[in-house]
């Protein structure tokens, strides 16, 4: 299953990132969506424990990218040893102040993306038009 694949790729992952530590190298490791194939709580979960196990790994520099919630008080639950930040992104409004798309800004602004947990029209208005955005070019 895919989930079955993702866990043995982390699993795999901290075995690296152990063997590094414990030789004193530095790694730089960058995981988009880890654990996905299960529900957003199991996924959540096993993110959140992925970053407590790296938090104390000096030698690691990690990049990851989620869509599930948990994951982000990693930053005030390791002492900041992760931080928040999010691709900027802006909706865009007609004459009428009615949504009609978004704008991506192409830079990390610091802190977290709230709508996008706790705005679900917004949220829903933005995948919308991700898809679209996305076959139209394709």
């Amino acid at each position: 299953s895919t989930f079955m694949a993702e866990k043995r790729d982390m699993d795999n992952l901290k075995a690296f990132v152990t063997y590094a530590a414990e030789r004193d190298k530095r790694v730089l490791v960058l995981i988009d969506e880890p654990y996905r194939g299960t529900v957003d709580e199991e996924s959540a979960e096993r993110i959140y424990q992925l970053g407590q196990f790296v938090a104390p790994l000096d030698c690691v520099m990690m990049m990851l990218a989620t869509h599930v919630k948990k994951p982000v008080s990693l930053e005030n639950d390791t002492n900041r040893a992760f931080a928040n930040y999010h691709a900027e992104i802006r909706e865009v409004y007609d004459h009428n102040n009615q949504p009609k798309g978004f704008k991506r800004l192409f830079k990390l602004e610091r802190g977290v993306a709230d709508w996008w947990f706790n705005d679900a029209a917004r949220r829903s208005r933005f995948i919308d038009w991700l898809g679209h955005v996305c076959i139209a070019k394709s």
